[in-house]
């Protein structure tokens, strides 16, 4: 069984890059998550997935996750900015995806900017999954 996640990574031709040939805004979530965040050592050869989402089709499947517990996506994302705390971003930085099959989460880091970019209207938004395995 395929996570939800790799489904849209493979519908949408994501591809395997090493980080230094990633697009300047995926390489801004990986050097924030990974490595400010985490201390987890990435090399200009290490291996990641990148691929461009259309926004609808997260929200889909956003809304189709098990948990969903809201009337539609409109409705779940207009309680998400309730809780605030949703910074409004001038860059568009990729999202990471979640590609654990005991989770399917779809996002597994960018929640915050996903919701902001939803609020912006914007299209298209760049993804990035992990090709490594953390120790």
């Amino acid at each position: 069984m395929e996570d939800t996640a790799s489904k849209l990574y493979n519908k949408y031709k994501g591809k395997e890059m090493k980080f230094k040939d990633l697009p300047e805004q995926a390489k801004k979530s990986i050097e924030v998550y990974f490595i400010e965040e985490y201390e987890v050592e990435i090399y200009d050869d290490t291996i990641f997935g990148y691929v461009e989402i259309p926004r609808i089709e997260l929200e889909k499947a956003i809304e189709n996750h098990v948990d969903f517990r809201h009337k539609d996506f409109k409705a779940y994302h207009q309680w998400y900015l309730e809780g605030g705390d949703i910074p409004g971003h001038i860059e568009v930085w990729a999202i990471i995806l979640d590609t654990d099959i005991r989770t399917d989460e779809v996002i597994f880091d960018g929640w915050h900017r996903f919701h902001c970019y939803v609020e912006q209207g914007i299209e298209v938004i760049p993804a990035i999954v992990p090709m490594f395995a953390e120790e």
